[in-house]
């Protein structure tokens, strides 16, 4: 029976993401070339994990898996995943800057079917939970903005943790992207002033772990952002019990 397996995370979260072993799921042909991934409800289970928060433990967020190859032999773009639902297959896959196309749906999580994959037994994926901003729209925030984007990213972090939450790791820095590597985030406070410069990519890193921010600190970007994103210190193997 195949289950999917907690192999790799990043610090203190190598213990805090387990994935008990499957059910008995149903008997399903497979097409030609795809092989048993996982059951439906392990997948699921890694977005209930966000979803089920409290929703003011999350009324910021979306969120995401990103998914990254362990070879640069895999290419995404032809990976498929098919889930062998009773009214029929479902076909997803992922975005073209790795983001897994998942069908949170309670009628499947209800029945648990499988999930076949069209990529082999050594080719495996990692994914990185991603929570990201989704009320944003202007160009300058606050301190106290800031700190509630925080808060409810470290409430992730602790619902990935579980019974380990005490001892997980806090969100460090929260990444701002721009469309040009040019821009910049100005923080002005009583305090004083500071320039947060985007680097090569575009991305604007504003720490939260070594730095301290006024509580009238305001943070005016240069331009508006494509996303502001939390980073979650935490990534999870995917793979088949029989690949190991």
């Amino acid at each position: 029976m195949h289950h999917l397996k907690r192999l790799r995370t990043v610090s203190l979260l190598t213990c805090l993401v387990g994935l008990a072993p499957v059910r008995g799921g149903q008997a399903a042909a497979s097409p030609p070339g795809f092989r048993d991934w996982s059951q439906y409800d392990k997948v699921y289970g890694l977005y209930e994990k966000f979803y089920g928060l409290p929703g003011d433990q999350r009324s910021h967020f979306q969120f995401r898996l990103r998914a990254s190859p362990d070879s640069k032999s895999i290419d995404l773009g032809r990976a498929i995943l098919v889930i062998k639902a009773a009214g029929g297959d479902r076909q997803f896959g992922f975005s073209a800057d790795g983001v897994m196309q998942f069908p949170r749906d309670q009628d499947l999580f209800a029945s648990n079917p499988p999930i076949l994959t069209s990529l082999s037994a050594s080719e495996h994926l990692t994914f990185r939970p991603e929570v990201y901003v989704a009320d944003f729209h202007g160009t300058s925030f606050g301190t106290d903005t800031l700190m509630a984007w925080i808060a409810q990213a470290n409430a992730c972090v602790r619902a990935y943790a579980g019974v380990f939450a005490l001892l997980a790791p806090h969100v460090t820095a929260v990444e701002v992207s721009f469309a040009s590597p040019s821009a910049v985030i100005r923080v002005s406070s009583t305090a004083g002033d500071a320039v947060i410069k985007a680097d090569q990519a575009g991305i604007a890193t504003v720490d939260t772990y070594a730095t301290t921010y006024p509580k009238d600190a305001r943070f005016e970007l240069s331009e508006k952002p494509r996303e502001i994103r939390p980073v979650i210190p935490a990534s999870v193997e995917f793979h088949a019990k029989s690949d190991e």
